[in-house]
């Protein structure tokens, strides 16, 4: 199977959030565009298994005015991530987990990934994208608001 992850482990951009997830994003096209429509990737890894009770948003963030960590609600225009792709490990081989489900031990650890994505159309210039992650007890809800772009 050809590796399912949309979002290489290579990129810049990282950030841990606890539990052992991790979250790696990316745009394409990289560099965004102005005026065209920038796909925002984020792949959540966990090295325990599935984590279900996490959402993403994401929203294009004033470089002179980040939102703050705590801060998930003054903002209107986070834009929900959707789902795209999830897969896990099994046996040392990559699957699909819709495919798997019946295979999974929630009693057992395994390495699951899931990706999820959302369009946003970017201002030439120097901007943040920010994600807001919103847990439902597994993580630490807040604000990521520290990745830099500059559009063309």
């Amino acid at each position: 199977m050809e590796d399912s992850r949309r979002v290489s482990a290579d990129s810049p951009n990282v950030w841990e959030l606890g539990g052992e997830s991790v979250i790696h994003c990316d745009v394409q096209p990289d560099p965004p565009e102005a005026g065209r429509a920038t796909t925002v990737r984020l792949t959540h890894s966990n090295t325990y298994g599935p984590v279900d009770d996490v959402r993403f948003f994401v929203r294009v963030g004033d470089l002179q005015d980040p939102t703050q960590f705590e801060d998930l609600d003054s903002a209107t225009d986070w834009r929900p991530m959707r789902l795209v792709e999830e897969v896990v490990w099994i046996d040392g081989r990559e699957r699909h987990r819709p495919e798997v489900a019946h295979l999974l031990d929630p009693r057992e650890e395994t390495v699951w990934a899931g990706t999820f994505e959302a369009a946003l159309v970017v201002p030439a210039g120097g901007h943040l994208i920010e994600l807001k992650v919103v847990s439902e007890g597994h993580l630490q809800s807040g604000v990521i608001s520290d990745w830099r772009v500059q559009v063309r």
